[in-house]
């Protein structure tokens, strides 16, 4: 007895309420999820000004070119682990490395001489003190890594009361991932089942 597509699809009509009932058990469930959990990020920035001094310099518009280019080489050094562990040391409340890492990005705002340290974590305290102490742990160890390099100029501390907010996931779009992960688990449990119960009807005619 041959399983053709034809029987798979007649199979997936036949079972498509159950598919479709698994389809919003998932997506209910990963929206009321959303809905009761804390899926909030607050996200605090410090900037850094890296550039080096114009006085005495013939031509002032190329040295600010020069050292926009540059940004690029200090983004890449402020991920070296020597920064991630000063920063650890420096920040105000208890922080892996592995957070931290995972918490901060560095850009650069567009045609600046700036550098951009913004952390996301849990809470508002914790993106702060990630922030406050990056971009600290930047300025004390970027030289040492870029002998080279301008001496970084702190700018303002980043504060609470700066910090921006925002849901990590939407309730109404973890309902529609729910939702289509649940027809696609359910349609493939159905071809699968019906696989292997012609499988099996296919060896009993066998051995009969």
């Amino acid at each position: 007895m041959s399983f053709s597509l034809i029987d798979l699809v007649k199979r997936l009509l036949k079972n498509s309420w159950w598919i479709l009932i698994l389809g919003i058990v998932m997506g209910a469930s990963l929206y009321t999820y959303a809905k009761h959990s804390v899926l909030m990020a607050y996200t605090a920035e410090r900037y850094v000004i890296v550039a080096k001094s114009n006085t005495g310099v013939k031509d002032p518009n190329s040295r600010v070119q020069a050292d926009q280019m540059l940004i690029n080489t200090y983004k890449k050094i402020a991920s070296d682990p020597s920064v991630v562990n000063q920063a650890k040391k420096l920040s105000t409340v208890s922080v892996t490395k592995k957070e931290i890492v995972s918490a901060i990005t560095v850009s650069q705002p567009d045609q600046t001489l700036m550098m951009r340290f913004s952390a996301s974590a849990a809470t508002a305290k914790k993106s702060v003190a990630i922030a406050n102490a990056y971009a600290k742990a930047f300025s004390i160890e970027g030289s040492k890594l870029y002998p080279d390099m301008a001496k970084p100029l702190l700018l303002s501390s980043a504060k609470k009361a700066d910090v921006l907010s925002g849901t990590v996931y939407s309730p109404k779009k973890l309902a529609v991932f729910g939702f289509a992960f649940g027809i696609t688990l359910g349609a493939f449990i159905i071809l699968l089942t019906g696989i292997f119960q012609n499988y099996k009807r296919m060896m009993t005619k066998t051995t009969k």
